[in-house]
Order: C-alpha cells, then structure tokens, then sequence
C-alpha cells in the first residue's frame, strides 16, 4: 500500500523553469535564447483607451465636407491638450478654432466630427529572475529558465518581487520587530523567524523593504498583510511556529544575494509562492523530482501541534491504523526528530521535503 503526503520543495540547486504570463492578450517583445534580468520587460499589452468625439463643423461654423479644408495638423497625429488642431479665420482678424479635448491621437475625422484617442496606456510584464527566455507563449508571454535555490512556500500576500537577501532572524523563532528596521534594510528582502504583528509590516512598507520572507505569521497579520503591496511569503504557514530549519539555514547561505519572490497573487498561476535565488548553473542538476508517496528515510516537516514545524526522518511505516497523541487513531508513521525523540506522526499532518 501506497501513503501520501504534501510536499515542499528546499532546494540548494536545481534547474526552474517559470511561465511569466500578461493577463491579457498583448506582445511579447523578447525572443528566445535571449537573457534577461529581473527587471527587464518581456511582454506588454494595450488597455483600453476612450474616445473623445468633437463637433468640429459646428465649433467651425461650416459643412460636413469642408472640415478636412481646415486641419492644422495630420491624422494620426499626437496632440496635447488645449493645442489647436483645426482653424477658420474669419472676418477682422477673428478667428475660429478646434481645441484637442485631451492628450493623445487624432485617430480620425468622420461626418465633421473628429475622434480623439487619449494616449495609450501598457502593462508591463518583467521577468522578475534573472535566467533565460527558452520559449515564447504567443500573445501572452515566455518561459525563463534559471538555475539556483528553490523554496516553496505555504503562505502568501503582496506582488511579486525582487532583490538582495538580508537575513535579520538571528535563529528560526526570532520576532519581525520595528527595531530591525534601519536605512540599510530599504530596498532589501528581509529573512524573519516570525512575524506576529501587523504594524511592523506596514512600516516595512514605508521604510522601503522589497519583502518579507518569514516561517509564519498569526492569522491577525495575514488578515492584514492583504492590504500590502509589499508580498510576505510564509514557508511554514499561519501560525506561531518559527521557520523550518532546512529552509533558515539555506536562506542564511544566500544571505546577501539577488531574490525574486513570486506570490502568484498577482498572476493567473495557480503554483506555491516561491522564493528564487538564482546562481550559475551546475552541470547535471535537473528540476527536483517530486514524489507523493512517503518512504522510509524520507525528510518530513510536521504541520500540526504538538511538533508543527519541527522536521525529521521517516523510520517506521505502519499498514494499519494507530493511536494518535489525541487518543483518536489514523494511518501514519514513526519519525525521529532532530533531538532523536521518535513519534507516531499521522500522514496527514506530514509535508514531504524534498531537495
């Protein structure tokens, strides 16, 4: 018999593929084989725009089929607001006049009207990592493929993101606080244990942080960390629990490296937050292999109390159902903890790492 489990990925080295996707249809304006940083733009589509209609052969006081006699300047033409884009000079010097109603285009002069078209606003979309564009999705965006550390998330809030790591955390359980907030953590991805109040993320925000990487936040903070722009990603989930020692003891290693956060709030993906830290690529490193099934000797993070966030092995699989520490019972497993305590762990209450 076969058992299951969640999974998350924490990862040191491996190959990443990600979908980087408009919301809408638009152009995607690099090719493939091409680099590209975190900031670059890699595809952009058009929103909508209002048309802005003028009674111009009434404003000039003459037909329908005279008005194009009176142009000052070409279809198509760009035009500030206010500027004069028709004229009839009239008796004693007076004159009549056309004034555009916006910034934007002459897009056309129909019946004696003309068609103002305010200008044309984008929406960008970067690549958000550093990596290499392997292939276009027509229309829409690309997929960039990068080499580095990979660390799935269970939480998140705020859009994407990047730049440099700062781990603050001095162990995983270390409180996010005002005071680790100073003129060098602005413009930094800042690595917490936890995070249990609200405020400190708002002045985060104000004080320039790019993110926040942390293993948990109460559920008071994730209820307001939804106002945020700034993202939180969250490795273990809403809680009290520090961070999962694999995932602080890889993100103190690339303490000081480039470090895109992906929410997927503000995508249509439907994948984990993850955190990326690119690096040069390794010969023969490939994506990880996931595995649902759970084996002996297998790494697992426990997600409920009374060991939620501590991690282990796999030591014993049992084929029938035991007693639980609540005295209800349930399939599981024997795992020894990293201070060599052994418990029956339920399969349900296991998340599979996997690197």
């Amino acid at each position: 018999m076969k058992y299951f489990a969640h999974t998350t990925i924490i990862s040191p080295h491996t190959r990443i593929r990600r979908e980087r996707l408009l919301p809408l249809r638009g152009d995607v304006i690099t090719r493939v084989g091409q680099d590209v940083s975190p900031a670059q733009v890699v595809a952009r589509t058009q929103l909508e725009t209002d048309l802005f209609i003028v009674p111009a052969s009434e404003q000039l006081g003459v037909p329908s089929d005279e008005v194009m006699a009176h142009l000052l300047v070409e279809i198509g033409s760009q035009v500030e607001q206010g500027t004069p884009v028709a004229e009839k000079k009239g008796r004693l010097g007076r004159k009549r006049q056309v004034l555009a109603p916006v910034d934007g285009v002459l897009y056309a002069v129909s019946n004696g009207r003309f068609v103002f078209q305010q200008f044309t606003y984008f929406i960008e979309l970067r690549a958000m990592v550093s990596g290499r564009i392997i292939n276009q999705i027509p229309n829409r965006g690309v997929i960039i493929e990068t080499h580095g550390a990979l660390i799935q998330g269970l939480w998140s809030a705020g859009e994407d993101t990047f730049g440099k790591l700062m781990v603050i955390a001095r162990t995983t359980d270390s409180r996010f606080v005002a005071a680790h907030l100073r003129a060098e953590t602005s413009g930094h991805i800042l690595v917490a244990g936890r995070v249990d109040d609200p405020d400190v993320l708002f002045k985060a925000e104000e004080n320039g942080v790019r993110g926040v990487i942390t293993g948990s936040v109460t559920a008071t903070v994730a209820e307001a960390a939804h106002k945020l722009i700034m993202p939180i990603v969250a490795i273990d989930g809403i809680g009290k629990m520090g961070m999962t020692e694999p995932a602080f003891q890889l993100l103190k290693e690339m303490d000081g490296e480039e470090t895109s956060l992906f929410t997927g709030i503000s995508t249509d993906r439907t994948n984990r937050p993850e955190i990326i830290i690119p690096a040069p690529m390794q010969p023969g490193v490939e994506a990880p292999k996931v595995r649902k099934g759970i084996s002996v000797g297998q790494q697992v993070r426990i997600l409920r109390a009374p060991y939620a966030g501590k991690v282990g092995v796999v030591t014993r699989l049992y084929k029938h159902v035991q007693q639980t520490g609540i005295h209800t019972v349930a399939y599981g497993a024997d795992v020894k903890l990293d201070d060599e305590h052994e418990v029956f762990i339920p399969y349900s209450n296991m998340d599979v790492l996997v690197s």
